[in-house]
């Protein structure tokens, strides 16, 4: 019996040398955000709390709705809630290349509840060039984008971050679920 508590500990004294990312809490400083690209061009950030999920969805899975702006490609159902599905590089008013594309890069984000909007309203899908990963962020960080960006960007920013030498946005989703283009209807 006595060996048992030593192969249990060289096991776990093993692992903690293999893997030690496993036995270290998650203090990282900082707020975490999704980095995406936004279009071949442009990368941007959005605060990771914003976000429901992202998917790869099939562009057949969309249900396009007429008469609407363009920038609507129409709606989907995920999980039993109809969402909106919406090209955020054309509501930025950001040039991209138009790709047939067989899926969508899609992230679907929370919107700000305090506008007595039920469950379903408060959510927006969002499509993308692509999802890099995920960047910690401390709120000092955070800079004014006032100079950095396109007057047409700017109302849609919280701010933007500079990193390794570039200026990357930081996005602001209820700015964007405001936006001018989709309340025009």
């Amino acid at each position: 019996m006595s060996a048992t508590p030593l192969t249990t500990t060289a096991s776990t004294a093993r692992l903690q040398q293999l893997l030690p990312q496993l036995f270290q809490s998650d203090t990282q400083p900082g707020d975490r955000y999704l980095k995406l690209d936004i279009s071949p061009d442009l990368s941007a950030l959005i605060a990771l709390a914003d976000v429901q999920e992202s998917v790869q969805l099939p562009t057949h899975m969309v249900t396009p709705i007429p008469n609407l702006p363009a920038c609507i490609l129409g709606v989907v159902n995920s999980r039993n809630q109809v969402l909106c599905v919406v090209d955020l590089a054309q509501v930025l008013q950001i040039p991209a290349r138009t790709v047939h594309r067989q899926h969508y890069s899609i992230v679907v984000v929370h919107l700000d509840s305090t506008t007595g909007a039920t469950e379903d309203a408060n959510l927006l899908a969002l499509t993308l060039h692509g999802i890099q990963g995920i960047i910690r962020l401390q709120p000092e960080e955070i800079e004014s984008p006032m100079s950095e960006f396109a007057a047409e960007l700017t109302p849609f920013l919280r701010g933007c971050v500079v990193r390794d030498g570039q200026s990357i946005p930081v996005l602001d989703v209820n700015a964007i679920a405001t936006a001018p283009i989709l309340n025009s209807l």
